[in-house]
Order: structure tokens, then sequence, then C-alpha cells
């Protein structure tokens, strides 16, 4: 409900992206990261995992480009998997029930 200006309520017509904002899913966020974010578990909302990894960087600036490159795709060392199964792009649709979790890959000899 929105109040106007003269104090009155009114009711406002929600859409699809408002709607994602209603409901925070839980992110968890490799070890490697964890300077930007100080928790393993944050908490997000949006439609995408694109939309997620911008609230994310809303939150923790410098984030995102941490896991996403200059064309705006997963870098190679960063895997991110919905309920269990890796997505292939950020353009992966979510639902309010879902769990994100980001995993880097270790690498050195």
């Amino acid at each position: 409900m929105v109040h106007e200006a003269g104090g009155s309520p009114a009711l406002r017509v929600v859409g699809q992206r408002d709607w994602f904002c209603l409901f925070q899913m839980k992110v968890l966020i490799p070890s490697a990261l964890l300077s930007y974010t100080a928790s393993s578990t944050v908490d997000a909302s949006g439609a995408t995992v694109a939309a997620v990894l911008d609230a994310l960087e809303t939150r923790f600036t410098g984030i995102r480009f941490r896991m996403i490159d200059e064309q705006g795709a997963i870098r190679r060392h960063i895997r991110i998997f919905v309920n269990g199964t890796q997505v292939p792009d950020i353009a992966h649709p979510l639902k309010s029930s879902d769990e994100i979790v980001i995993v880097q890959a270790l690498s050195g000899g």
C-alpha cells in the first residue's frame, strides 16, 4: 500500500520486477569474496541472476566485476549454481525460493 500526497492510502499494482524485490534469496559467497561481504551468506533479490548480482554490487561495491567480465559473461574461474544446478549465463530467471551459490575455482601450482 502506498500513501498519496493527501495522506490517504492508495493501492498500487505490483509488477513482476517489484514482486521479486519483496522476496530475499539466499546467496552463498565464496571465501575469496568475503573481503566484500564479510559474510558467507547474504540476501538479495532479483528476477534474474544478473539482477541479483546488480543488487549485490549496490551493497558491496566491486564484487560484480570479480565475477562478471566486461562483456557481461561469467568469468572462467567462477561458477554460479541455482538450486544446485550450474547456470550458463546471468540471464537465468529466478524464483523467490531459489538459493544461489557462487563458487570460485582454485588455481595455482
